[in-house]
């Protein structure tokens, strides 16, 4: 597989939550700046979130903001990002599931963003308009899920697109939520730090939550990041080949196949009762070898 090949096609499983954001996003934005140039508005001012503008009732803009953003590199890095986590976790979680996700973690990063900056500009720099745009906080959303559904998942990443480090994935979390606090500190640049850090956040809280519901750690394994060359290493989105350990008696292995194979097409949530229930005791019986 490719680097840039989708892995959700390998099983057969259509994104198409993750899609119609990229889409979405895309069309919206790039029409927005087509009718800035023509008509030289700014629609950041209607569009944008804003606190002058929440309280003057524009209450869409806690959704619209997420459709905008400042220049091409702004939208291509958040919609590769996009690409490249949203099949996962629309998989693990389903398209419904997902989709709130997104909107949800877009929603609190935007209100956080607002009560963080405007706390400090009024209490440190004193009070100044401005607009928060952009899919980051809902990106970052994505994100903290990813790291608390898969949180012992091996990440490898090229810093600086030169060096490889590879860390799990809860890790990854921890280090841009420290990130988004040190220059939330600095104030530096336009970039919407605030936002950041609060879609990480409630993201890692809202994929920790799901994993306790799923019990995701039905004794299964993934093969060993080491095991892998650094390509392989590198598609941190691509889910990992899944085996059963040992099994109880009286689980046929062809009904653990069955559901596993259920799982890398659908994802967890598409498991009925039965399925849990048989991914549940396989997995008592392995917690009990411990």
């Amino acid at each position: 597989m490719s680097l840039f090949e989708n892995p959700a096609e390998v099983y057969g499983f259509k994104p198409r939550a993750t899609y119609a954001l990229l889409i979405g996003t895309t069309v919206a934005t790039v029409l927005i700046w087509l009718i800035q140039m023509v008509f030289h508005l700014d629609l950041s001012i209607l569009f944008g979130l804003s606190l002058p503008g929440l309280l003057h009732g524009w209450v869409w803009q806690v959704v619209s903001y997420l459709f905008l953003h400042g220049g091409t590199w702004h939208l291509l890095a958040n919609m590769l990002g996009l690409f490249f986590v949203g099949p996962e976790l629309e998989r693990s979680l389903g398209r419904n599931r997902f989709l709130g996700a997104y909107f949800l973690c877009g929603i609190l990063a935007g209100l956080g963003w607002i009560l963080l900056s405007y706390l400090g500009w009024i209490f440190f720099a004193g009070f100044k308009f401005a607009a928060c745009i952009g899919a980051s906080g809902a990106l970052f959303g994505l994100l903290g899920i990813f790291g608390g559904l898969y949180p012992t998942r091996q990440v490898t990443l090229l810093v600086f697109f030169i060096l490889p480090v590879t860390l799990k994935a809860r890790n990854l979390v921890f280090v841009l939520m420290a990130v988004s606090v040190i220059f939330l500190i600095k104030d530096s640049g336009n970039v919407a730090h605030a936002a950041h850090l609060a879609g990480g956040v409630a993201g890692y809280l809202y994929g920790r939550r799901r994993r306790l519901d799923l019990d995701s750690d039905y004794a299964v394994v993934s093969p060993p990041a080491h095991s892998r060359s650094l390509l392989q290493r590198l598609q941190f989105w691509k889910r990992p080949h899944l085996k059963i350990h040992r099994i109880e008696p009286g689980i046929a292995p062809e009904e653990i196949d069955a559901v596993l194979d259920k799982i890398n097409r659908f994802g967890y949530a598409s498991l009925n009762r039965t399925e849990m229930d048989i991914l549940d005791r396989a997995s008592r019986e392995m917690r009990n070898r411990r």
